[in-house]
């Protein structure tokens, strides 16, 4: 069990790394009414993308030929999710050159409804490509390990909550301590709004190439 969380926490951490995640909690934090349940409709709406990608993850599992060794269709999936990276590092480096930025998000949920949340929450998650490419290959290392069922369940718990804890942290933290943790919040958004394109662009090249690496050595 410890081996196979410690396999997956490189992972689960690159993929926890979401600016735009984090943002649009902290949107749900600073509005005007409903805060707490705001906070965690975007959970549960990031977390419901999660789900259905293990889903998909699994009948894709399933349905893949079981006589090809494990390490070529892993080899395959890790070079699959290193070019993806590549792909976006490029064009998060183009985007934050742009002269007019688009309207994101963050701006078309300025004074939205309650319900709102929960769909910000699980676009925020789909749009956020390079997490799910991160995922991906963790939830893979789960369903193929042989650690037994109660291990492969705490690891999933495990990726799940490192995967969310962009969400998930400001969430707990504000329920907890209500106006307290305004402060520190406001700071981290600050932050990571500043940086946005630097955090996003270095955690897809170091993956990239190390998800390019991992794939060479399981085919070759």
């Amino acid at each position: 069990m410890v081996t196979l969380i410690l396999s997956i926490i490189p992972l689960a951490l690159g993929a926890a790394i979401s600016p735009v995640l984090f943002g649009i909690e902290i949107l749900a934090l600073t509005s005007p009414s409903r805060v707490r349940t705001r906070a965690w409709f975007v959970v549960l709406g990031a977390a419901g993308v999660l789900a259905a990608f293990c889903v998909i993850g699994l009948l894709v599992g399933h349905a893949l030929p079981h006589h090809r060794p494990h390490h070529t269709i892993d080899g395959a999936v890790d070079l699959i999710a290193a070019g993806l990276l590549g792909v976006l590092a490029a064009r998060t480096l183009r985007s934050s050159r742009g002269a007019t930025p688009k309207p994101t998000i963050l701006d078309r949920l300025q004074g939205a409804s309650t319900a709102t949340f929960l769909g910000a929450g699980a676009i925020g998650m789909i749009t956020n490509l390079s997490t799910l490419v991160l995922f991906i290959p963790a939830f893979r290392m789960i369903t193929k390990s042989s650690a037994g069922t109660a291990a492969e369940v705490v690891a999933f718990a495990v990726l799940l909550g490192i995967t969310l804890l962009p969400v998930i942290a400001p969430a707990l933290l504000v329920t907890l301590l209500g106006d307290r943790a305004n402060g520190v919040l406001g700071r981290m958004n600050r932050f990571m709004t500043g940086h946005s394109a630097q955090i996003t662009v270095g955690i897809e090249v170091v993956f990239a190439l190390l998800l390019l690496a991992k794939g060479i050595s399981s085919l070759v």
